[in-house]
């Protein structure tokens, strides 16, 4: 993978360098966190905690981190062709320099209310309403929804995406295909740990960590979110509805077509599909978007076991820009139900959270971010690790983004 990462690398600065290129952006970030964090324990150090950061044994329980650096560039070779890369820095990462996304778009100039468009390569399925900057950042606060947080860690389009578009005077609509590979395994960490709030974007060589409550092989539970196992591809459709002065409505369909009694390298195929709904208006500086997904995730490897998570997540986000601060508030719902044939301990949960966020903007390069999340969750699965199914998690973030 350390190869793939490297010639990855190569080829973008073989791009940048190129006598094609009719002009070149780029920019990025530096992230630095200073953090007061409860229990339980962080799932990212193998813990029940739904959150980034826990009070644990690992490094996430430090008060002060470097979180990471990101960088994106985009080259635009001819007046139809754009190339994007986004990479980031981040020691915990399976390598610490990683690609989260890399791809081509061919967009033919068009001077008609019509215009098509494809593009191929690494990239977000186009699901999240808040996800809109750089790294696949939010400009409201520093931790997606619950949605969005699975969507960064599982879920990647690797193949192509086609899309038409009409322009009129105040509407426009959009429609979207896309084939896909490599995201099988999207839906294990879903069903193995279940919801997550945090802002840890899966690069597309790391691995993802399963907690130690579940009961795979601890030898296993670390997993490659992006891999082929049943060797068939996987699908997304999609239509939004933009409306200046209202705002927009989008309505997707996802299904990775994963055969569930598929393994490969020990690895299981997840049959993973969902629909997800959002919606975002405003007026002046106040901004409304919400979204809800709803979905399941299957696997059948033998007859004397198979299991199926159907799952549900919604949230209402609100926000107002006074240009040089931004408040945000957002409300998260999520559950998920588990049936599972030759397992003792089920895996449903069901839970809420609160998050407040004040950004300070006060030049350009720098973003000052304070942020605090109270979730609280009902998880079964804890008993295993000889914790309450219920846990009230709370976290206070203070960030601080040096962008260039």
């Amino acid at each position: 993978m350390i190869r793939i990462t490297l010639a990855l690398l190569g080829a973008l600065i073989l791009i940048s360098s190129t006598a094609m290129a009719q002009e070149m952006h780029v920019e990025g970030y530096a992230d630095f966190r200073f953090l007061s964090a409860g229990p339980p324990d962080s799932f990212l150090d193998g813990g029940v905690g739904k959150l980034r950061f826990g009070q644990g044994e690992g490094d996430q329980a430090q008060q002060f981190q470097f979180a990471e650096a990101s960088m994106a560039a985009t080259l635009l070779l001819t007046g139809d062709v754009l190339a994007y890369a986004n990479i980031r820095y981040d020691s915990r990462q399976r390598t610490a320099l990683d690609a989260l996304e890399a791809y081509a778009r061919y967009r033919p100039v068009s001077v008609s209310r019509w215009r098509w468009s494809v593009k191929a390569g690494a990239f977000f399925p186009p699901i999240s309403l808040e996800n809109t900057g750089i790294g696949w950042t939010i400009p409201w606060t520093l931790t997606p929804s619950a949605i969005n947080s699975w969507v960064g860690e599982e879920l990647r389009t690797i193949g192509s995406e086609a899309k038409i578009e009409w322009r009129g005077d105040v509407d426009r609509m959009e429609w979207i295909f896309a084939l896909y590979g490599l995201d099988d395994p999207a839906g294990a960490l879903l069903a193995a740990r279940g919801w997550s709030l945090n802002d840890r974007i899966t690069g597309l060589f790391d691995l993802n960590r399963l907690p130690n409550a579940t009961e795979y092989n601890p030898s296993a539970r670390r997993i490659h979110p992006f891999r082929e196992i049943d060797d068939r591809p996987g699908w997304y459709s999609g239509v939004r509805w933009r409306s200046e002065g209202i705002g927009s409505l989008e309505l997707l369909r996802y299904d990775n077509q994963a055969n569930p009694s598929a393994r490969r390298d020990g690895q299981l195929a997840w049959r993973t599909s969902f629909w997800s709904l959002g919606a975002e208006t405003g007026y002046d500086d106040f901004v409304l978007i919400s979204q809800a997904m709803f979905g399941e995730t299957e696997i059948d490897p033998t007859p004397q076991f198979n299991a199926i998570t159907k799952f549900q997540s919604a949230y209402l986000l609100a926000g107002y820009d006074l240009t040089d601060w931004r408040l945000a508030a957002r409300v998260d719902g999520y559950a998920a139900q588990q049936q599972n044939a030759g397992r003792n301990v089920p895996a449903g949960e069901h839970g809420d959270a609160v998050t407040l966020a004040l950004t300070w903007l006060p030049i350009e390069a720098l973003r000052v971010t304070a942020e605090g999340i109270r979730n609280n969750s009902w998880r079964l699965q804890r008993t295993v690790v000889e914790e309450p199914p219920r846990a009230v998690e709370t976290v206070f973030q203070l960030g601080v983004r040096v962008f260039f």
